[in-house]
């Protein structure tokens, strides 16, 4: 029975629509480490009516409270986290040929980069691709 209970949650939860258009524009902010203003921008507006308290604090991280409607000892406590920033890279060099130099800005598997879609934003944005 508590399977079929779990399984029921689960159909329940699949039916939830997704917001495509939030989805599309949080991946396409920017949001290097060391320069997520623009998505931490975007985070905000979101943010705003849905919570009760929203911080920022010195590192730019944001905490945003939302009270349950039960007396506040009868309260439970839950934490989401996630992080604004993406992989990034810094320009380092360009030569005759346009080819970039960069070096990395954040934590992760270079084995992941080859054949990935880049967009080198500057004056103007530059979509290019790894190898």
């Amino acid at each position: 029975m508590r399977n079929f209970v779990f399984l029921a949650e689960q159909q329940k939860f699949s039916r939830m629509p997704i917001n495509t258009a939030l989805l599309n524009k949080i991946c396409t902010t920017p949001g290097a480490p060391g320069f997520e203003k623009q998505i931490r921008e975007l985070v905000l507006k979101e943010l705003e009516g849905l919570t009760d308290h929203v911080e920022l604090d010195n590192m730019g991280n944001i905490y945003a409270v939302k009270y349950g409607s039960k007396p506040k000892e009868e309260r439970k406590k839950v934490m989401i986290g996630a992080h604004m920033d993406e992989i990034g890279f810094m320009v380092t060099h360009i030569d005759d040929k346009g080819f970039i130099r960069f070096h990395t800005l954040g934590g992760f598997d270079l084995k992941t980069l080859t054949a990935q879609r880049v967009i080198i934003h500057g004056k103007k944005d530059v979509i290019g691709v790894m190898a």
